[in-house]
């Protein structure tokens, strides 16, 4: 079943700060998953300049929840770039979307859950390790992900190769004839 996240609610001043901010700060609401220091240092600035004590988690998932419904502002063109991201095999990208889809989607959640749930983060990691004998930062394969995500090449949540004809029990509490 999918992870409701109820995201925070925000006073007008408190919106027009934290988007003062990340107009100020420049970082596009995805990198701040390859930019976990920055991530930290804007949360922190946020801490001091509203007195609210919201987690990254939730900024983020605000930020995302507003720029789904249109609402949020666009840095147009005028951004920081992350870092590059580690080069990935063919194999270990095939293993890390194997990952991504037993974890995630199997979970009906979908790739924005990934920003703000650490405890998954660590999983996919260390699955990733186990599999691969290779170790990448948490935040660098959610970076990936989110690259593969951009590009249409991660599975889709509830798109897991039902056909039309497989719909389970829709028809329960349908009235019979």
């Amino acid at each position: 079943m999918a992870t409701m996240r109820k995201s925070i609610q925000l006073f007008d001043h408190e919106r027009a700060l934290l988007v003062k901010l990340y107009v100020q700060w420049r970082i596009p609401i995805d990198s701040f998953d390859a930019m976990p220091k920055e991530k930290a240092a804007f949360v922190q600035e946020w801490h001091r300049l509203s007195s609210r004590t919201d987690s990254a988690g939730e900024l983020i998932h605000y930020m995302k929840v507003q720029r789904k419904r249109g609402r949020w502002v666009k840095l147009e063109g005028d951004f920081r770039r992350p870092p590059p991201s580690p080069e990935f095999t063919a194999e270990e990208t095939e293993v890390l979307v194997s990952i991504y889809n037993d974890r995630v989607t199997v979970q009906e959640n979908g790739s924005d859950t990934l920003s703000f749930d650490d405890e998954i983060q660590g999983l996919i990691a260390k699955e990733f390790h186990a599999e691969t004998g290779r170790y990448i930062e948490p935040h660098l394969l959610v970076m990936k992900l989110t690259a593969l995500r951009k590009r249409g090449l991660l599975p889709k949540v509830g798109n897991r190769g039902k056909d039309k004809e497989d719909r389970g029990f829709d028809d329960i509490g349908e009235a019979t004839a």
